[in-house]
């Protein structure tokens, strides 16, 4: 019995080496492992910009409030549980509206340190939405950190004095990292 197989008449295709697969490998780990760290600290430069604006549109907000309301609003900081509250009014009556936490997602940023002018981890706004004394931030996600200046010395009115045509929160229109870079931060 004289069989004939069909693959018998074909042409074996050239195959991969296990060379030439082992060197695909290695150079598909090398590009992995250049990509990864430059994802990671593109993702952390992420977080902290977004942590950074949404703390600056809060303060804006808190203003704008303090302003249409005519009353004194507040933003409180928490450095060790990476918090602010916002409250309606100041002292002993005022009413949280709501709490932001950097810590937990999205942000996962720490707030470093709070300075404010006389001292104080409170940001208190007047009846016409100006900022008691200057106030700088500084957070961090990872190694990166940004400084926000959300009210200087020269802007920070206080008290009952009558509005001038500029009054008024002044948030920085400069990006965060030349903020930094100018009061010595990263």
């Amino acid at each position: 019995m004289n069989r004939t197989f069909a693959h018998a008449d074909r042409t074996v295709g050239r195959a991969f080496s296990l060379f030439e697969l082992v060197l695909v490998i290695v150079i598909m780990a090398l590009m992995a492992g250049i990509a990864i760290p430059m994802f990671a600290g593109a993702n952390a430069r992420y977080r902290l910009d977004a942590a950074a604006l949404r703390l600056q549109a809060d303060a804006d907000h808190v203003a704008e409030r303090a302003r249409a309301s005519g009353a004194a609003h507040e933003i409180e900081f928490d450095k060790t549980g990476g918090a602010y509250t916002i409250y309606s009014g100041a002292g002993e009556g005022r009413v949280a509206l709501s709490t932001v936490r950097l810590a937990g997602e999205p942000y996962r940023a720490a707030i470093d340190s709070v300075s404010i002018t006389g001292g104080g981890a409170i940001m208190t706004f007047d009846g016409f939405g100006r900022p008691y004394a200057g106030v700088s931030v500084v957070l961090g996600v990872g190694e990166g950190k940004r400084t926000l200046v959300l009210a200087d010395d020269a802007s920070a009115k206080g008290g009952d004095a009558e509005p001038e045509d500029d009054g008024g929160i002044k948030l920085i229109d400069l990006p965060v990292e030349i903020i930094g870079g100018l009061l010595g931060g990263t």
